[in-house]
């Protein structure tokens, strides 16, 4: 099947989570659907997989062959994708942003995929190459810069290595962790508000990276140790 890229895609999810009802799939199918998708991953079904596996069973759902028994004449005589090659896939993840309904929360990792996906499916749809394609789009990022946003809420994870004329900081007593804080109090070029409740944050080194110095951080911040 070629996915359209100038229309909608009708894509349906028929599982989600150990025993769910097979009367999914055949509704889907009934609705014209155009893509099915299927996943266990659920936090639940993660631990009775897991524990099935550890006494020596299948490392997955069987019920998803289950589901699929008894549909698999209509899904290939109907052309749906229900594993698509890395090309459908990229061409599906052009139509899911324009969707009605759709917004994407994190454009730069979406684009990133898709580009490494379509580095991928140019080269025969190796998806071994799929690591070293996405590593090719993050070091052109770089090398070309982000894209600007006037105005962005969001946590400092994802703004690392970002700067903003102005910047406010809201509930800075959540910013304990040093590099957090530290993240969150250099992306200002212009002008910066610290909104939080009580005068002082104590600080805390981060779980990971540098260890929090030994010095005062300002005469209304403690420090301590864990």
């Amino acid at each position: 099947m070629t996915i359209p890229t100038d229309q909608s895609v009708r894509v349906g999810q028929f599982s989600a989570y150990y025993g769910d009802r097979h009367g999914t799939l055949p509704e889907l199918l009934a609705s014209g659907v155009e893509v099915l998708t299927g996943d266990y991953l659920a936090e639940l079904t993660m631990l009775v997989m897991h524990k099935k596996r550890a006494r020596g069973g299948a490392a997955y759902a069987e019920a998803f062959i289950d589901q699929l028994t008894g549909h698999l004449a209509e899904i290939k005589e109907r052309g749906i994708v229900v594993n698509p090659t890395l090309g459908e896939l990229a061409a599906a993840m052009d139509v899911i942003p324009g969707s009605p309904g759709i917004r994407l929360h994190s454009h730069e990792a979406w684009y990133d995929a898709k580009t490494a996906i379509r580095g991928a499916a140019a080269q025969g749809g190796d998806k071994s190459l799929l690591h070293a394609e996405l590593a090719k789009a993050r070091n052109a990022l770089r090398h070309s810069g982000r894209r600007e946003r006037r105005r962005i809420i969001s946590r400092t994870l994802l703004v690392k290595g970002l700067e903003y004329d102005h910047v406010i900081i809201a509930d800075a007593g959540n910013h304990t962790e040093v590099n957090d804080l530290y993240v969150a109090l250099t992306r200002a070029r212009k002008s910066i508000h610290i909104l939080a409740i009580g005068g002082s944050i104590t600080l805390v080194e981060s779980p990971r990276g540098p260890k929090a110095p030994n010095i005062s951080q300002g005469p209304r911040m403690k420090q301590k140790s864990d």
